[in-house]
């Protein structure tokens, strides 16, 4: 005899699809891609409302969560990234740096004033560093990343 109601099975699958979908998503709370060398550049993933600093430097993140560290070409071996998450947890994570080998290349002669700027070409930098600060600060909130 048939049930008239319909196969058992058939709704135990999607009362757990209801309720898998009602359940809360769960931020991963550190996620990083891109590649750990002297040079390389790395995106992460906070959960938002998280400050995250690397060897105690303040890294900008945007209101989602996001940010990117660049590393130079003389990074050290290892550093340390942190990440203190709104609730107050703190996650330490030690990232391990491959060492490049650079080519350092010198210029010699170039003109005075390009070694030290006048006194009114520091106040144009000045400026310059101020619209750069307020373009991030904007950046941030919209969550732009790459200026």
């Amino acid at each position: 005899m048939s049930n008239p109601v319909g196969d058992n099975n058939h709704y135990r699958g999607v009362w757990l699809c209801l309720l898998l979908a009602l359940l809360p998503v769960r931020l991963v709370a550190l996620e990083l891609t891109g590649e750990q060398i002297q040079g390389g550049l790395l995106q992460g993933q906070v959960k938002p409302g998280s400050q995250v600093s690397m060897d105690g430097q303040t890294i900008r993140v945007t209101d989602a969560g996001r940010f990117i560290i660049g590393f130079d070409r003389d990074a050290p071996e290892r550093v340390e990234l942190q990440v203190e998450q709104p609730d107050g947890d703190v996650i330490k994570r030690q990232l391990e740096i491959r060492q490049r080998d650079y080519e350092i290349q010198r210029i010699d002669g170039l003109p005075e004033k390009k070694v030290s700027p006048s006194a009114e070409a520091l106040e144009r930098i000045r400026r310059e560093s101020d619209q750069i600060e307020a373009a991030r600060t904007q950046a941030r909130q919209n969550e732009t990343l790459y200026i």
